[in-house]
């Protein structure tokens, strides 16, 4: 969680606007506490806690003959699950990649509930933050018919070492590439960067920029 898109929400707010900020897989870094108590600012955190289930097991002396048994075959039953399991989600994210989806980049329940939210909300504009934001306003912006803007912060070009192992990290770049060109306005830091930007992503140069430097002045 970057702090200036903290301090952008503060100034919308300041500005007069109501601000809603969805989080999902953020390292909190810095912390939303800024955000509390503010007019008009809502945060909206869409991380699942992962439950863990813990029960105990009382084995009697009966059984416990066969137990190891049962456990050996329990664990390597799981372990054989765990990896066709890895192995069909790589078949998937490569295929999803030929194909060009941005399906399974975020998780089905989030996506729900965040549409829930936001159709409830009426937003007149979406804001996504770097890719994987940009993939999220744009995936609901795209059913709830609304402009669709695109804050870049980090700028990794489709060379970059970043994406060259990972099929999920170039889905990503993929759908980066395909929301931005969509979009109504792109928000970056400078001139440079923004012809850098939509150069790579090969969105036309009457793409409305905004430039807005990563500080507080």
């Amino acid at each position: 969680l970057h702090s200036s898109t903290l301090f952008a929400a503060l100034t919308l707010s300041a500005a007069g606007y109501d601000v809603d900020v969805f989080l999902f897989g953020v390292a909190e870094v810095v912390p939303t506490s800024l955000l509390e108590g503010v007019r008009g600012v809502s945060v909206h955190c869409l991380d699942s806690p992962l439950s863990k289930s813990l029960s105990s097991k009382t084995i009697s002396m009966d059984q416990a003959s066969h137990g190891s048994g049962r456990h050996f075959f329990t664990t390597f039953g799981e372990k054989v699950l765990r990896e066709s399991r890895r192995n069909l989600n790589r078949i998937l994210t490569f295929l999803r990649f030929l194909i060009g989806s941005d399906r399974g980049l975020l998780p089905a329940q989030v996506l729900k509930r965040t549409f829930a939210m936001l159709q409830a909300h009426q937003p007149k504009v979406l804001i996504g933050i770097d890719k994987g934001g940009l993939a999220w306003a744009g995936a609901m912006a795209s059913r709830l018919r609304r402009p669709l803007i695109y804050s870049s912060l980090e700028l990794y070009t489709r060379d970059h070492w970043f994406y060259a192992g990972s099929y999920t990290q170039k889905r990503l770049k993929l759908a980066e590439e395909q929301y931005h060109r969509r979009c109504w306005a792109t928000i970056v830091q400078d001139e440079l960067r923004g012809k850098a930007l939509l150069a790579d992503n090969r969105v036309q140069s009457e793409m409305r920029m905004l430039y807005v430097p990563v500080c507080r002045l």
